[in-house]
């Protein structure tokens, strides 16, 4: 707050004693536990005071008053099919069979996989197959 105005804010006791905050956190000394901050906050309401003195600090803009000439969003769709693999994928999960399926070709990450909410199993079919495991190759066991 220094930075913002020094002329204001330009000693830290001040500031303090402004909210009741006698050397927080020492505990030797008498100084103010969280508690005792909880308790004064709801009794003068601390947070409320230093939002009314910041409030002139503070810069609000809106993104249309400072670049005018923006132009307004464009939502584009773009349609593609699915892979072949994903197809697969997809009757797998319908017939509830893509663990067992996955294991019996040698993918271990078969295994970790909840068939229990076949919708996500789809959103995950279609955004990234290769989370069920990379398929491997029969000729080179790649």
């Amino acid at each position: 707050l220094n930075f913002v105005n020094p002329q204001i804010f330009d000693d830290l006791s001040v500031f303090q004693s402004w909210f009741g905050f006698k050397d927080i956190g020492q505990k030797t000394r008498g100084g103010t536990d969280e508690t005792s901050i909880i308790i004064e906050e709801r009794k003068n309401q601390t947070v409320t005071k230093l939002h009314e003195i910041l409030r002139p600090f503070l810069l609000r803009r809106i993104k249309l008053d400072v670049l005018s000439e923006m132009p307004p969003k464009k939502e584009v769709i773009v349609y593609s099919g699915i892979s072949k693999l994903q197809a697969g994928y997809a009757d797998l999960i319908d017939k509830g069979t893509l663990r067992d399926t996955l294991i019996a070709q040698g993918i271990e990450n078969g295994r970790t996989l909840s068939q229990t909410n076949k919708l996500m199993n789809h959103r995950k079919n279609i955004n990234h197959p290769f989370l069920f495991g990379e398929p491997i190759d029969p000729a080179s066991g790649v």
